[in-house]
Order: structure tokens, then sequence, then C-alpha cells
């Protein structure tokens, strides 16, 4: 994790524990133990965003803006790019910087017998 945390500093990549605004969490209340059993108890699910609202800690100028952010934005829009960074993040994975260029290279590289780029995948 500390490794991963210095990364993020480095790239200038917010990180967080919490999830977007548009994930309800239920937040852990209490916890017992009887016997070998462990019985937790959740609060009702709720969105970052809500819980701040339901906090009572923010300026009305505060809630205004966080209001105008979270009606501007589109849960269906956020997924789609949270998959697709997804999905060049395990691209990257997969192809480190180095095999990529080489990919890219190939990809470009035309012969006189070829009339379009070729493709490795």
């Amino acid at each position: 994790n500390h490794n991963l945390y210095a990364y993020c500093q480095r790239k200038g990549i917010t990180f967080t524990r919490s999830r977007s605004f548009f994930q309800p969490v239920m937040k852990l209340v209490k916890k017992t133990r009887h016997g070998a059993r462990v019985h937790k108890v959740y609060d009702t699910a709720q969105t970052p965003y809500q819980r701040l609202l339901n906090a009572a800690i923010l300026t009305e100028a505060s809630r205004q803006e966080l209001a105008a952010t979270y009606h501007g934005l589109s849960p269906v829009v956020l997924l789609q790019q949270i998959n697709e960074s997804l999905e060049r993040l395990w691209d990257m994975a997969e192809h480190p910087k180095h095999d990529r260029i080489k990919e890219k290279h190939l990809e470009t590289s035309v012969t006189p017998f070829m009339t379009q780029p070729c493709s490795v995948r």
C-alpha cells in the first residue's frame, strides 16, 4: 500500500478510500462477539454525498457547490469512464511500456507487399 500511495502522489492521482458519489456504502455501526461468532450491525447504505449532507457540517455555499456537482454528474458516464480506465490499466499491466512501443511500431510499419498496417493481435 505504501508503494501504491507513493506512486499516486508522484503521478498526481487522488488516492482515497471512498467510493464515487454514486456508490452507496453500508458503514459498520457496531460489532459484538458472542462466543466464536461475531455479530455486525450496519447502518443503511448511503453515498458519501448523502453522508455529508446528513452530517450537517457543510456551509450553505459548500452544500450548494456539492449539489451542483452531484446533479451535473451522470452515473452511466462515470461507470463508462471507470471501465475504460480499468481496461487501459489492465492493458498497461499486460503490456509494459517497452512492449507497447514495439507493438505500436509493428502496427504502423508497412511493407511493399501489404496495403494496410499489420496488427500484432
